[in-house]
């Protein structure tokens, strides 16, 4: 179980005086301290309710819970009665059922983040597998590389200057829980890497942040390794915000020999992991994607549900087949339920 709030109890104000009833009063405070149920028995409208508040309040004092109460009138199923004392005492059932959806766990799924989140995960590079395209090479899933970001890697901004390994970015930042920050890693990246992604492959793009501020970012590299990405000042190049796995890495590295149908799992952190699917004969290119949801059941953050809900991958890869149903828009998506708290990604 767990409560929201330390509150010690809900007993009812009083909007009267109390008068009377002192014998009945010691009489049932002192049952109280040896009973673990006491029943006051009497006929309606004699006081009954009221005389057992006024016991609760005075004795809630010697409970580290306190006094609650719980109304049963409106119980006519003996099952449900301890439905209606978790709902009085506002607490949750951790250990119930999981939900239907596939896409949901079960709110021990161990879910540690309180924001709702829109993960990202992108294939940022591989071991070659096919003979390169003119849209760039095709990697397998082993030794596939992979970046993710917590908000979708909705965080995209002009480069205006560049003086070695500093940028100048517009426009500055908006919300500082999505920006960029020691530790946290940028991607320098061109408007034409989407018609020329073999010209992104070439030089390493992607490097750690040193500093920031609102309109600055200082990245780990060398002025030589920036020049060799070819960045310049022209309105055409961005920084594109990624955050780091657990291990403090920009990149994860799938491991999935010989002919595993899956990887080995992928720790984001904070309770969730993934897998990719499609065995040796799933091909991946770089810029493939997909989105999975990660959401706190409510302001307490003690549930949670895991969903994917889109995938963008390349149409002539071929790969495995679902395995939690189809999602409309995600082909080869799919979501394994796990107490791990979990999100599985399939190729196809």
């Amino acid at each position: 179980m767990a409560r929201p709030a330390r509150r010690r109890g809900n007993l009812p104000t009083e909007a009267t005086s109390f008068v009377g009833r002192r014998r009945e009063l010691a009489d049932l405070k002192r049952k109280l301290s040896s009973a673990r149920l006491v029943s006051l028995v009497g006929p309606g409208g004699v006081g009954k309710t009221r005389l057992a508040i006024r016991a609760a309040a005075e004795v809630s004092r010697g409970f580290s819970g306190g006094a609650w109460l719980v109304e049963l009138a409106d119980v006519s199923d003996p099952a449900l009665v301890g439905n209606a004392v978790m709902a009085a005492m506002d607490l949750r059932d951790q250990a119930a059922a999981a939900p239907s959806d596939p896409c949901s766990l079960t709110p021990s799924g161990g879910y540690s983040r309180l924001e709702n989140l829109l993960y990202r995960l992108e294939v940022h590079d591989g071991v070659a597998k096919a003979a390169p395209t003119i849209d760039g090479p095709r990697f397998g899933l082993h030794g596939l590389k992979i970046k993710f970001q917590r908000r979708n890697a909705s965080t995209l901004v002009r480069i205006s200057n560049v003086s070695g390994a500093e940028f100048t970015v517009a426009p500055p930042a908006l919300d500082p829980r999505n920006w960029f920050a020691p530790g946290f890693y940028a991607e320098i990246v061109s408007i034409h890497d989407d018609v020329a992604p073999r010209a992104a492959l070439a030089p390493e793009r992607l490097f750690r942040v040193a500093l920031a501020t609102d309109d600055r970012v200082v990245l780990e590299a060398t002025a030589a390794q920036i020049n060799a990405t070819g960045v310049v000042s022209d309105n055409t190049w961005f920084l594109r915000l990624w955050d780091s796995f657990p291990d403090g890495s920009g990149l994860a590295i799938v491991s999935a020999p010989g002919n595993a149908a899956e990887s080995a799992e992928i720790d984001l952190g904070d309770g969730l992991k993934i897998k990719l699917g499609g065995g040796a004969g799933a091909i991946f290119r770089r810029g493939d994607y997909w989105t999975g949801a990660a959401r706190a059941d409510d302001e307490r953050g003690d549930a949670v549900a895991v969903g994917a809900h889109d995938a963008v991958v390349d149409r002539d890869r071929a790969g495995a087949g679902l395995t939690a149903g189809e999602i409309p828009g995600g082909e080869g998506l799919p979501v394994q339920r796990k107490q791990s708290a979990s999100i599985g990604l399939n190729g196809y």
